[in-house]
């Protein structure tokens, strides 16, 4: 029996064709690639757009408001501090000396003056060099871009900064000539120790216009760009100056120097002896003093200056080590604070110490801090008795007075009964620096003082004589100077000269002389103070040439002092507590003497 069958579709008219391969043609191509490329656009368009929406303010780039600087030098020429703010002033690309430029290009940017803001080449030869390395070696950015990062963006590192600083070095490359961003960029560029353009830093580093600088020096200020804390050579003055011969050699493989030049510089830079710094900050205190002093020369609050100072490096580290060591030699006496003033007999003060550690404290005791005065007062009471023609031959009793209550006692000193006026100085005793004082009064004690610069109230009280007066460590070295000046007063300054950074002279120190003490009075005087050091209780100071000088120590050992002075310079210590607490057994003729002698055997 047949099996039934499903009955067959019909099939469509319409038969299915097999699909044809479209053609590919050079036409395809390029509308396919045309197509790609116009949406590409389009997104990169929106990309930076929306990377620009929010780009800074890129108007007014060449001006800017800055605040007065002041910049101090040494005694040398050397700048040795600077302070305020130290933004440059504005220059001209024609107003910087050709070898700046010549530097920042060579060692930061070769192509500067042929790419258009981005250099191609010299990132591809930085990227290649970093993958070899397997660490960043070297960098790639134009000084276009690092003007366009420096100025608007921050240091954040992401896509979107990198994008705006592209389009920021493509803006300033359009709208600027090649002179002008290079103007712009020595202006504004960090270069260390606070310093913003070639201005500033001309002046912090050197002390001087940037219009003055050698070669070497601007091959210095060319280095600092890769790290400018790291080589600013008030850091790490050797390893800046190791980065200035690489400049250097870069500006000579450029072309943009001689090998003459070259050879020249190089061998100056090989030969610079570092500058001798203070270990720590104690200069600080010598120049705090001195912007105290400063309005008192300038009425121009908003001008820059430059402060010519007295103030000698060599004397003022040598003070600090030696009074570091000192303190640490004490450790366990109860001394913790110390103060140091050396300066020229005409009153330029060339060291200053005001504590055992300026960061930990500000406070002047050089300046600031008032202690008794000891016998360092005795100066006042044996100048006021020969001029009141007491004769230091005289004989006088050492034996013990009393006045009211108060028996003052002498200090290692065996009574003998009568000894010379002298001997009361050299000797330091008490009983016969106390009967002089009674015998020509207070009155001639305090105005022989003021004679000699002591400016503050002084209470008009037998006292006095012992040294019950408080005066400043600055006040008697200055007073002591008067005598080594041969009479002549001696006014305690730290300023020589001021000037703006034009070079106008603001203030000029004259020097006249105004004689205080007879020539044979000082001739006796300086006689008993020969004495005190050779014979008496400054014998611990006794140097190799001629020396004059005083010890002190007040009431239960609170100070103890030494000022002395040679023919070339004249010098305070004081050693005690800011709570006045009593040291162990200190006194002035041992370690202040000591401390005197191992400084001045050096500049005396």
């Amino acid at each position: 029996m047949a099996k039934n069958k499903k009955p067959l579709k019909k099939k469509s008219g319409k038969t299915k064709r097999p699909r044809q391969k479209q053609k590919v043609t050079l036409w395809y191509i390029l509308s396919r690639t045309l197509n790609i490329f116009v949406w590409m656009s389009l997104v990169l368009v929106l990309v930076l757009v929306w990377f620009a929406k929010d780009l800074p303010d890129i108007h007014g780039l060449e001006s800017g408001q800055r605040r007065p600087s002041v910049t101090l030098l040494d005694n040398q020429g050397q700048v040795f501090a600077t302070f305020g703010d130290l933004q440059g002033k504005p220059l001209k690309i024609k107003q910087i000396s050709p070898y700046i430029p010549q530097a920042v290009i060579a060692i930061e940017d070769a192509r500067f003056k042929e790419h258009f803001g981005m250099d191609f080449w010299g990132l591809t030869r930085a990227m290649l060099a970093n993958m070899k390395a397997g660490r960043i070696v070297q960098g790639g950015s134009t000084l276009t871009q690092q003007l366009a990062k420096n100025l608007f963006l921050t240091p954040e590192r992401s896509l979107k900064r990198k994008v705006q600083e592209l389009l920021l070095s493509f803006w300033l490359e359009y709208n600027f000539s090649k002179d002008q961003i290079l103007q712009i960029y020595l202006n504004r560029v960090y270069l260390g120790a606070g310093t913003y353009g070639i201005d500033a830093a001309s002046f912090k580093y050197f002390g001087k216009s940037n219009r003055q600088l050698s070669l070497e020096e601007s091959a210095l200020l060319a280095g600092l760009l890769k790290a400018p804390s790291r080589y600013a050579p008030t850091n790490n003055p050797k390893l800046g100056w190791e980065r200035a011969k690489i400049v250097l050699k870069r500006m000579y493989d450029l072309d943009f120097i001689t090998e003459e030049q070259y050879e020249i510089a190089f061998d100056r830079v090989s030969n610079r002896k570092a500058p001798l710094k203070s270990r720590g900050q104690s200069f600080r205190y010598f120049a705090d003093w001195v912007l105290e002093e400063l309005p008192y020369y300038t009425s121009d609050k908003n001008e820059d200056l430059i402060v010519q100072t007295t103030y000698d490096p060599q004397i003022q580290a040598t003070a600090e080590t030696v009074v570091d060591q000192k303190l640490k030699e004490l450790k366990g006496k109860n001394v913790t604070e110390a103060a140091f003033v050396a300066m020229s007999p005409n009153g330029a003060v060339r060291a200053m110490i005001g504590g055992e550690n300026y960061r930990k404290s500000q406070f002047n005791r050089a300046t600031q801090a008032l202690r008794q005065s000891s016998s360092l007062f005795k100066l006042y009471v044996y100048l006021a008795a020969l001029e009141e023609g007491i004769n230091p031959d005289e004989m006088i009793s050492d034996a013990s007075v009393t006045l009211g209550k108060w028996t003052p006692k002498n200090y290692g000193w065996q009574v003998k009964g009568e000894v010379p006026v002298s001997f009361g100085l050299i000797y330091s005793i008490n009983t016969v620096t106390l009967r002089l004082a009674q015998m020509i009064g207070v009155n001639a004690i305090i105005r022989t003082a003021r004679k000699l610069g002591v400016t503050r109230p002084i209470r008009k009280d037998l006292s006095i004589a012992l040294g019950s007066a408080e005066l400043s460590l600055l006040e008697m070295v200055s007073s002591y100077a008067v005598v080594a000046n041969n009479g002549h007063k001696s006014r305690p300054h730290g300023i020589v000269s001021i000037k703006n950074k034009g070079g106008s002279v603001v203030y000029r120190r004259s020097y006249t002389k105004e004689s205080v003490i007879s020539e044979n009075h000082l001739h006796s005087l300086k006689a008993m103070l020969k004495r005190v050091v050779e014979e008496g209780t400054g014998k611990r100071a006794r140097i190799q040439t001629a020396a004059w000088g005083k010890t002190g120590t007040s009431q239960n050992h609170r100070d103890a002092w030494f000022v002395g002075f040679t023919k070339y310079l004249v010098a305070g210590v004081w050693l005690g507590n800011d709570d006045e607490s009593p040291m162990k057994n200190i006194v002035g003729g041992r370690p202040c003497a000591e401390i005197w002698k191992s400084v001045l055997q050096f500049f005396g």
